[in-house]
């Protein structure tokens, strides 16, 4: 299945190569833009039909934004469980906008597309909490770090890509004088 998925994620062009500042603001040789590989609702079934094999029985699936929009509605929509999204308010906290909520006492999965450091996730999982909202699980399409669990809640990816990522002051890239590029979301 890795290798099934590797291969999706080279035919996407979403594995890249250069010098860039991650949303947890390490750097790295390596970025995978998952929105490259979920362009196509053929490539949102393949995914999502795995990252469901890898959630428990749940009341509701829960995606921080933007990455994972569509990976985390995708697999929403083949369990038919309620889709809510967090994103980022004026002050740049994770926040449920919109009108959205979650019922306290529901039991929740949350789905992100790419986790190096979980920061995000955590953030998410410490709002749903404050709600006296369970979070089960939390599932990706792909780690960067070998973690087994963000912020205190078990979590499993669909891959493992070992890329390293350097902290701002250690970065080998920057010592080069490479340019560094910001593809994420955040600011």
């Amino acid at each position: 299945m890795e290798e099934e998925i590797r291969n999706r994620l080279k035919k996407a062009d979403a594995l890249l190569t250069g010098h860039f500042k991650l949303t947890s603001g390490m750097h790295s040789d390596n970025y995978i833009q998952c929105a490259k590989a979920l362009v196509f609702p053929d490539d949102v079934e393949f995914f999502a039909e795995n990252i469901c094999r890898l959630i428990p029985p749940v009341d509701y699936i829960i995606s921080p934004a933007i990455g994972a929009l569509i990976i985390g509605h995708g697999a929403a929509r083949r369990l038919s469980l309620p889709f809510i999204f967090a994103e980022r308010d004026q002050k740049g906290a994770m926040a449920f906008r919109r009108g959205l909520q979650v019922p306290p006492g529901s039991r929740t999965v949350i789905i992100e597309d790419v986790v190096t450091t979980g920061g995000s996730v955590a953030e998410v999982v410490e709002i749903l909490k404050g709600y006296d909202v369970e979070v089960v699980k939390v599932v990706s399409m792909v780690r960067r770090k070998d973690i087994q669990e963000i912020g205190g809640v078990a979590f499993e990816s669909l891959i493992y890509l070992d890329f390293e990522n350097y902290s701002p002051s250690e970065c080998p890239l920057c010592r080069k004088g490479l340019s560094i590029e910001k593809p994420g979301s955040r600011k």
